[in-house]
């Protein structure tokens, strides 16, 4: 208890000397931000470029450092086209099990599989036509 950060006793001293960062849940608009007591390790921009510029926030008593990085660009097809494809490759293999699947009363997974494969198709005709508007505007 006593390592922990604002705690109270002789641990909070000795963090004061050497913090140490930590990865912390916060707000919806970051995923993970690296939690310190002092922003002495902070680093001024340099001209380095490929070096993310890092901005600090206090609240409290602590200092969140937050990178500014651009977001990966992602337009899902790919991802879409993997699933798909797995639901197809599912449904093929159960077809063999078709009569035993009857007798246990799971003849559902396979049209489960089958809807997931057509909902991929659409789903992944849907992510090509984004992405290509997307690269139009």
């Amino acid at each position: 208890m006593s390592g922990l950060a604002g705690g109270c006793g002789e641990g909070s001293a000795n963090l004061a000397r050497a913090p140490r960062p930590r990865f912390q849940r916060h707000p919806a608009w970051t995923r993970f931000v690296v939690v310190a007591d002092r922003d002495e390790h902070l680093k001024p921009p340099g001209d380095d470029a490929t070096e993310p510029v890092l901005h600090a926030h206090e609240i409290g008593n602590r200092t969140y450092i937050i990178a500014d990085v651009d977001p990966l660009d992602v337009d899902g097809t790919r991802t879409i086209a993997v699933g798909a494809l797995l639901w197809l490759v599912a449904f093929v293999l159960l077809l063999p099990f078709y009569g035993r699947l009857e007798e246990n009363d799971r003849v559902w997974w396979l049209w489960t599989c089958l809807a997931g494969f057509g909902l991929g198709v659409l789903g992944w005709d849907y992510c090509r036509r984004r992405k290509k508007r997307r690269q139009t505007s």
